[in-house]
Parts: structure tokens; sequence; C-alpha cells
């Protein structure tokens, strides 16, 4: 077995962490909702959040076209 390399997943947890209990409690609602959908649902779900997230100056020259 490999070890793991939490360098992701630990800026989540921290993340995580800074939320009220009730966005916790949303959180994790949310996430069980997505492991036990379909995976097109998955897929639209993931087009959703990504349409919701603020666009980054690297996204936004990725999107025109200009991998840089």
């Amino acid at each position: 077995m490999k070890p793991h390399d939490d360098s992701k997943i630990a800026p989540l947890l921290l993340d995580f962490s800074a939320l009220s209990k009730s966005q916790q409690t949303e959180f994790l609602g949310c996430v069980n909702r997505f492991l036990f959908v379909s995976p097109s649902h998955r897929r639209r779900l993931v087009e959703c959040w990504r349409k919701r997230m603020p666009a980054k100056p690297a996204d936004a020259a990725n999107s025109l076209g200009n991998n840089t």
C-alpha cells in the first residue's frame, strides 16, 4: 500500500473545521447525496458546482483556449 498524500485533503479539512455546525451538517448531507447518486447525476452535479464557482485567472485562460 502506497503512502497517501494529504496535501489536497488537509486544506479541505481545515476549511470544513471553520464551518459552523449547521454548515458542516449541510456539507456532509451534500457529500452523502453525491456518493449515492449515479455517475451521470454526479457529472451534472459537478458541472453545476463549476458554474457556481467564481472564475480563477487560470480557468479563464483555459476556457479561452490559452493553455499557457
